[in-house]
């Protein structure tokens, strides 16, 4: 009995490290950030003290679970592993480009976050954690962005790091509110919602607007206390009401704080033309020119410079389309495969899973890593898809084992 005891007990310590590591992954970039900001602006800390102490804890959560990760390594870890080195050698021995290293550098850590993922068993605190690292990113981006902005940061209309930065707060945050229905949790998703604004991209603006209503949604929809939905329409009801009546003053501090005092999703709501990009657009129709040209596809990261070749703006050298993406580098057949394998794992992850925690937790890193690729930027160098996607993974081989019992 006391050896099932001290099983659990190390099972349930294991488990709360991975839940920490998933933070770490999630966060860290921007709390690394938000904390070198801080101490270099305000104490000089000699040999870059800074990075190593936040690299330092980082490394401690790492080392008190890569035990049980490695345990924990299931089949289909190793299968991803074969795919993305395949695919790896396979783009090298079509082109080897100046940026292939760093590619699959960049494959290398995705995979490692999807081991890491897969390895948690249990999200008994996961949301708790989530939290907190929300109200760290939020600080940690106003040190960076507003209270200490360097003169990149400055001299641009906007900022897609910025913007991206700060969503996994205003997902966390809202989604907080929508449980525990609480004023301070309110007050975090309307300071990371209006850095959203500040930021001036529209994909976290969009993804934003998209989760809360969602979201809004599926809580009305499954909360059958009736006093909870009140609550709910009463709080946003003043906060919209609050919204109209101060609209000009919020629009003078928002637009203030932003770039060059000039606010680009401001401005563009203004006009009407938020959902409107002809520089995406046209790298679209460009992408699917390749596809149908390259019928077995190009190779991983090839279409960077294929499109670089033929789009001269300078809006992105990659589709800004996940699935585009996908059927440019694998071409048709295997592109349809992974394309319609991977709608599947998110349909059962989802709408069959009955475990209301795991569905929420989900539906948070849908929005935080996957939306953000159908807007912008590349699966191969967004860790957060890789962390979804072993999320994904684990819900499914959750829900086998439910059945089954």
């Amino acid at each position: 009995m006391n050896l099932i005891k001290k099983e659990y007990k190390s099972e349930k310590k294991t488990n709360q490290y991975l839940q920490v590591l998933i933070c770490f992954i999630l966060g860290f970039p921007t709390i690394q950030g938000g904390l070198i900001t801080l101490f270099r602006s305000v104490i000089v800390m000699p040999l870059k003290l800074d990075s190593v102490i936040a690299y330092t804890l980082y490394l401690a959560v790492i080392f008190l679970s890569i035990k049980s990760i490695f345990n924990r390594i299931k089949l289909d870890t190793i299968i991803l592993l074969l795919v993305l080195t395949i695919s790896y050698i396979i783009s090298l021995l079509i082109e080897v480009q100046e940026f292939s290293l760093q590619m699959g550098m960049e494959l290398l850590f995705g995979f490692i976050v999807y081991t890491v993922t897969r390895a948690l068993r249990s999200y008994d605190n996961l949301i708790n954690y989530l939290n907190i690292t929300s109200i760290l990113i939020i600080l940690s981006v106003i040190i960076m962005f507003i209270l200490f902005p360097t003169e990149e940061v400055t001299i641009n209309s906007y900022s897609q790091t910025f913007g991206y930065a700060i969503l996994p707060a205003v997902i966390i945050s809202f989604n907080a509110f929508m449980n525990n229905r609480s004023m301070l949790q309110i007050i975090y998703f309307v300071a990371s919602f209006v850095l959203v604004i500040i930021a001036g991209a529209r994909g976290p603006f969009v993804i934003s607007i998209l989760f809360i209503m969602i979201r809004c949604f599926q809580g009305i929809k499954s909360i059958g206390e009736g006093r909870k939905v009140s609550l709910t329409l009463i709080v946003f009801s003043i906060f919209v009401f609050m919204s109209i009546i101060f609209m000009s003053k919020i629009e003078d501090v928002i637009t203030t704080n932003s770039f060059q005092d000039y606010n680009r999703i401001l401005e563009m709501l203004k006009k009407d033309e938020l959902l409107e990009d002809e520089g995406r657009n046209s790298l679209k129709s460009k992408s699917i020119a390749l596809i149908w040209d390259h019928p077995f596809g190009m190779g991983l990261g090839q279409e960077r410079v294929a499109l670089s070749d033929i789009h001269k703006e300078a809006v992105g050298n990659y589709p800004h389309n996940f699935f585009l993406e996908i059927f440019i580098q694998y071409g048709w057949i295997l592109g349809f495969t992974i394309t319609v394998s991977l709608l599947y794992f998110m349909f059962i992850s989802f709408f069959k899973n009955k475990n209301v925690t795991t569905k929420n937790i989900w539906l948070m890193f849908f929005f935080i890593g996957f939306l953000p690729l159908m807007f912008s930027g590349s699966y191969i160098n967004w860790p957060l898809f890789w962390l979804f996607l072993g999320l994904t993974v684990n819900i499914i081989h959750e829900n086998k084992l439910v059945r089954k019992n």
